[in-house]
């Protein structure tokens, strides 16, 4: 959802008063891209639509192109949880 998010503002900045990020990137990281590709190449024989697609994901990039968001935007990220919840 997040990159969606990042797309349609960057395409369609006159639509969005403000964005809202939360836990997404702007491009894929190199283990997942790896990931991307490999599923690929496993369903191109039965569905190259979904490889295409999947390729897509693997490739996207808008480390440049977010430059140019200027709405208010919100980002919220964290790390694991490194205590385990106890019930109460």
């Amino acid at each position: 959802g997040g990159a969606i998010a990042q797309r349609m503002v960057i395409d369609y900045p006159e639509k969005a008063k403000a964005l809202f990020l939360l836990s997404t990137s702007s491009r894929v990281a190199a283990a997942a891209e790896a990931g991307w590709l490999k599923r690929a190449d496993e369903v191109e024989a039965e569905n190259p639509a979904l490889a295409a697609a999947n390729r897509a994901v693997a490739k996207y990039n808008m480390d440049e192109e977010i430059k140019g968001i200027h709405v208010p935007t919100l980002i919220i990220v964290g790390d694991m949880q490194q205590e385990k919840s106890r019930a109460i």
